[in-house]
């Protein structure tokens, strides 16, 4: 039982890792996308060739 019970233990420590390596990217992506949109247009428009 606790040789199961290990190996189910560990299971789910991987898919954590995995869930938090996808919202780390996610993250990094919605702010890419928040810094592309938002900021970068302001500075465009502020530069004399826009």
């Amino acid at each position: 039982m606790t040789a199961s019970a290990s190996e189910v233990a560990s299971e789910p420590q991987a898919n954590v890792e995995v869930e938090t390596i996808q919202e780390g990217l996610t993250t990094v992506m919605d702010r890419t996308n928040v810094i592309l949109h938002f900021i970068l247009p302001q500075w465009a428009y502020k530069l004399p060739i826009a």
